[in-house]
Order: C-alpha cells, then sequence, then structure tokens
C-alpha cells in the first residue's frame, strides 16, 4: 500500500501537491534588508558576478560559478526569469543560484527564481528549436523549482511585483485596486493550475497535457499573438511597447531588452525595466535594481 500511495504522488500534478497556504507563503517575502532584482541572463554568466558583488550580496574575491558565497545577510535576490537559452551557461546559473538560496536563507535571505517565457517553452507553450533530450531535462528541473516554491510566476517584496513582462490592466481588470501581494498570489495559483503534468515526467509527451488557455499566459501583438481582441500579452509575454499600466506600486520587469542595455525606470507607469540584454545578441548589458 505504501508503494501504491507513493506512486499515485508522484503521478500528481504539481497544481496538487501545492497548498495554497504555501502558495500565500511563496508569493509575499518580508525582509528589512534589501532586495535585489537581476533580469533575463538567457546563459550568459557575464558580469553577473560582479553586478551582485557591487550590491553587497555576493564575495568579491569568489568570481567562478561553482564557488559563489553571499555576502548579504537577509538581503533578497529575485531573478526575473529566461534563465534559459542561447547562451551555454545556463547550467552552471541554475546551479549558482541554488546553492545560493540555500545560503541566503540560511542567513535570513532568500534567492527566488521567476518562470518566463523562455521556461514555459519547455512546458509545452510554442515549444520552438528543443531537442527531447534537452526539452525533458530542463522540464523536470523547472517543475521540481515550481513544485517547491524555488521557482514562481510571481513575487512582491517590500511593496513591489516582480513578475517576467509586466501587467497591462485592460486584459486583467480584476486587478484594478489590488496590492502587490494579491496580484503575485493569483498569478502563481492560476500558473500552477495551468501545469497539470507530473514534476516527475519521464517523456516530453507529459508536457502536452499542460494547458495554457488562462489571460495570463497570452501573447500580444508585438510577440506574434494571434488574439484578435487582445492589445496586449499577458504576465510573461507582455512587451514594453504595448504599454505597463501604473499599477499604484512599482512593478519589477525583465522580458523587454532595454535599448540602453542598463536598467529603465518609466517613472510615470511605476515600471522598472531590468533585461539589460545581457546575451550578445541583445548588446552585452549589465546592471540590477535594488530596494533598500
Amino acid at each position: 500500500m505504501a508503494r501504491m500511495v507513493e506512486g499515485l504522488r508522484r503521478r500528481s500534478a504539481v497544481a496538487e501537491i501545492v497548498s495554497e497556504e504555501e502558495i500565500r507563503e511563496w508569493s509575499v517575502i518580508e525582509t528589512t534588508g534589501p532586495a535585489v532584482f537581476l533580469g533575463d541572463l538567457h546563459g550568459t554568466l557575464d558580469r553577473v558576478h560582479d553586478d551582485l558583488a557591487a550590491v553587497g550580496l555576493l564575495n568579491p574575491d569568489q568570481a567562478d560559478p561553482l564557488s559563489w558565497e553571499w555576502i548579504g545577510g537577509n538581503a533578497v535576490l529575485v531573478q526575473l526569469g529566461d534563465l534559459y537559452d542561447r547562451g551555454a551557461d545556463a547550467d552552471y546559473l541554475r546551479a549558482a543560484l541554488g546553492r545560493l538560496n540555500d545560503q541566503a536563507q540560511q542567513n535570513g535571505g532568500d534567492v527566488v527564481r521567476l518562470i518566463g517565457n523562455h521556461e514555459l517553452k519547455y512546458l509545452g507553450q510554442w515549444p520552438t528549436r528543443l531537442n527531447d533530450a534537452e526539452h525533458l531535462a530542463v522540464a523536470k528541473l523547472v517543475l521540481h523549482g515550481l513544485s517547491t516554491g524555488r521557482i514562481l510566476g510571481a513575487v512582491a517584496v517590500k511593496g513591489c511585483l516582480a513578475v517576467h513582462a509586466g501587467v497591462n490592466l485592460d486584459i486583467f481588470p480584476e486587478w484594478r485596486g489590488k496590492d502587490a501581494g494579491h496580484m503575485a498570489r493569483d498569478i502563481n495559483r492560476r500558473l500552477l493550475n495551468a501545469i497539470r503534468c507530473s514534476s516527475e515526467i519521464t517523456s516530453i509527451k507529459a508536457v502536452r497535457e499542460n494547458v495554457f488557455k488562462d489571460p495570463i499566459f497570452y501573447v500580444g501583438p508585438r510577440r506574434g499573438g494571434a488574439f484578435a481582441k487582445v492589445n496586449a500579452g499577458g504576465v510573461f509575454w507582455f512587451d514594453t511597447r504595448e504599454g505597463h499600466s501604473d499599477l499604484g506600486f512599482t512593478q519589477i520587469v525583465g522580458h523587454t531588452p532595454t535599448r540602453s542595455n542598463r536598467v529603465e525606470i518609466l517613472e510615470d507607469r511605476n515600471t522598472v525595466l531590468a533585461d539589460v540584454g545581457r546575451h550578445p545578441v541583445y548588446g552585452n548589458g549589465s546592471g540590477v535594481y535594488v530596494v533598500k
């Protein structure tokens, strides 16, 4: 009987093994330390260590990603998604951020990765240019992260909303007047409800069980979406040119590389653009955003 119960647990969808209490706990991070937001990485290590060391999170003398050392105390680091694709260093980055998460939590801090549209491709949304072995390996890692809270759809910290691409309230009128914590919890709940496959998948066929019909997954016209009545994308595909809404508090987003290859602030929209385009194809940018 014990083996049967364990087998059923391993085959359960991610949403079935994550409780509502865990969603609430993961969605809002409380800290008296600074919050640091690191944009899209796309498998690129260049200047990541230097940027995080410069704001006091990492030991500046330990530049090898295999030995990065957290010195940030109770600070919070949020990586805004799209860790994968393009560059060759995604495995180093994933492992390094995982170790930093363990070190940070031992010191009252935290390291959180958000899911981006490139991670969603491994879970079955627009899965282009992926070979089967890579697809399965990354999908399992992302699913495990979602089931343990190490990867989230969004997070609220220091009154700000961090999400991969951003929010336009014309697409989500139900969020008008809501705070960052409410939005983060709703995004995480809706993301998990879309993930129907188990974190223990053995074939990429399993990702076909996932359903991406919720508006949070909409692809807007700037990214080639085919929704005739949608004028902007959902929170994982939204393009800066589609117009972020002023939510009444700061939203911190990646996804669309800035033209300056530096962090940019849209003061009229209360929005921080943190995708500095680190990969060479986007311009070799650098920089992070800090909320103290």
